[in-house]
C-alpha cells in the first residue's frame, strides 16, 4: 500500500475486472471496488495470503476461481484483460514450479 507502482498495478487489475463484470451484466462501481480491495489490503497487511500459503505448501491455489473466472468473462465478451492474464499466469507458473 506504500508503493506507487503496486498501487497503479492494483488499480489496473481492478479496472479490468470491473469492465469484465459490467460486460457480463454485473454492475460494479470502479472506485467502490478499488476502495474495498485497498481496505482489505490494509486490514490483512500482516497476514500471509492464502495463495502464498498454498504455493509454499505445493498446493493448487484459488487463482482459477478468481482471476480465471474474470478472464473467462472478459474473453467471452471480447474484452482483453492483459494485467489479469499476466497475474493469472504468474501464479499458475509459481504453482507449477512448487508442485514439480
Amino acid at each position: 500500500m506504500e508503493n506507487e507502482d503496486s498501487l497503479k498495478l492494483q488499480e489496473i487489475i481492478v479496472d479490468e475486472a470491473v469492465r469484465a463484470a459490467a460486460a457480463a451484466g454485473i454492475p460494479v462501481e470502479k472506485q467502490e471496488m478499488l476502495d474495498l480491495v485497498r481496505d482489505i489490503c490494509i486490514k490483512t497487511a500482516s497476514n500471509i495470503c492464502s495463495m502464498l500459503q498454498d504455493i509454499r505448501a505445493g498446493r493448487k491455489t484459488e487463482i482459477d476461481s478468481i482471476n480465471g473466472e474474470i478472464i473467462k468473462a472478459g474473453r467471452d465478451r471480447g474484452i482483453a484483460l492483459p494485467c489479469n492474464e499476466t497475474l493469472y499466469l504468474l501464479v499458475r507458473a509459481m504453482e507449477a514450479e512448487r508442485q514439480g
